[in-house]
């Protein structure tokens, strides 16, 4: 989820469509926009926070319910529930939904850094070809 935010206000016009079309199913728990679309699958860059994001998140998870800070998920509710709904759903406890939402905020620091090193490169991919379609002309296509 935070990384959908990211690309939402990203200045990279790609990016930034994408983020904006995923952080709807994104919020639902559908990533497969922004891991094929991103495309996260061949970008060594946001690949291995991909990995390492949600590791974090369920070890921190585990350590606030393991001191009491919120409580345990004891009911099981449908797959593609909202987050947020989620959290409640499950212990039927506010404090789950302030934690889930902490943990996106979280994900947003952690990806933070390296999405912007993703987006200087999408940036520059993209001005890169707006240049070449700017120094496209017909006079250099033989139509005979």
């Amino acid at each position: 989820m935070g990384l959908a935010i990211l690309m939402a206000k990203s200045k990279s016009t790609h990016l930034k469509s994408l983020g904006r079309l995923s952080v709807i199913p994104g919020i639902c728990g559908i990533n497969e926009p922004i891991i094929f679309g991103g495309p996260i699958v061949f970008n060594p860059i946001l690949a291995i926070l991909f990995i390492i994001t949600p590791i974090i998140s369920v070890s921190l998870t585990y350590f606030a319910q393991k001191i009491g800070f919120i409580t345990c998920g004891y009911i099981v509710d449908p797959s593609f529930t909202p987050f947020f709904a989620q959290a409640y759903l499950s212990s039927m406890d506010i404090r789950n939904v302030i934690f889930v939402c902490a943990l996106v905020l979280i994900s947003i620091v952690i990806y933070y850094p390296f999405f912007k090193v993703y987006e200087g490169n999408m940036i520059k991919k993209e001005l890169e070809e707006a240049n070449e379609d700017e120094d496209f002309s017909f006079d250099e296509i033989d139509f005979a």
